[in-house]
């Protein structure tokens, strides 16, 4: 029984089964949800990494910053 043989959950009694355009919408929307997923998961990540980032040059800044003015006398 391969891939083209599977005709998927039985219909509900009195529904009658999905026709193949259905299948097909039903498949567009499952990938589009995908890829929104995907799209956000992605979006959390940069955010997250930009913030990480921009955290570490504010504390490397600040040390280099006391480093000088150590090393100055002030």
């Amino acid at each position: 029984m391969g891939e083209d043989d599977y005709q998927g959950p039985a219909p509900r009694r009195g529904e009658p089964p999905l026709t193949d355009a259905e299948i097909r919408e039903t498949r567009e929307l499952l990938e589009a949800d995908r890829r929104v997923k995907w799209f956000w998961a992605m979006s959390r990540r940069v955010a997250v990494w930009t913030a990480a980032a921009f955290g570490a040059l504010a504390v490397t800044w600040d040390a280099v910053v006391r480093a000088i003015r150590h090393l100055a006398g002030l």
